[in-house]
């Protein structure tokens, strides 16, 4: 297996919140999921169209982060990320940050997935140490 990793420039995001109501062991159980759509463009010269799907629900830890390649114009590169409920906060902070943010999927020879979301000034580059405080 390759190493894969796609750095993916955020311009722009949406959110959508879905509330499903089921009966479990005699009272209403409510299933929430939450789903923030990233768009923008992979770095490097070929530049695809990507879009980004953080998907926020119980049970989320069971699925790692996958990717896919399509021929749609509008989305070449697919990146799907799960995460638990209660990281949202997190997330909407780094997307109003008023920084560039940067959205990174990458997948080493062993087949070990990670992803990351990241905002700053400078970002997308490899991680740097953090600053000593004086």
């Amino acid at each position: 297996m390759a190493e894969v990793r796609y750095d993916v420039q955020v311009e722009s995001w949406s959110c959508l919140v879905t509330n499903q109501s089921r009966k479990a062991f005699g009272g209403r159980k409510i299933r929430q999921r939450t789903v923030i759509h990233l768009r923008g463009r992979t770095m490097g010269k070929d530049g695809l169209t990507a879009g980004v799907y953080l998907t926020f629900e119980r049970g989320a830890q069971d699925y790692e982060p996958s990717i896919a390649v399509s021929d749609n114009g509008d989305e070449r590169l697919r990146i799907d990320a799960f995460f638990v409920h209660g990281q949202e906060a997190a997330t909407l902070a780094i997307l109003k940050s008023g920084y560039a943010t940067w959205a990174r999927f990458s997948e080493d020879l062993v087949g070990q997935v990670a992803f990351t979301l990241e905002s700053g000034p400078g970002v997308g580059a490899a991680p740097q140490a953090p600053a000593q405080a004086d």
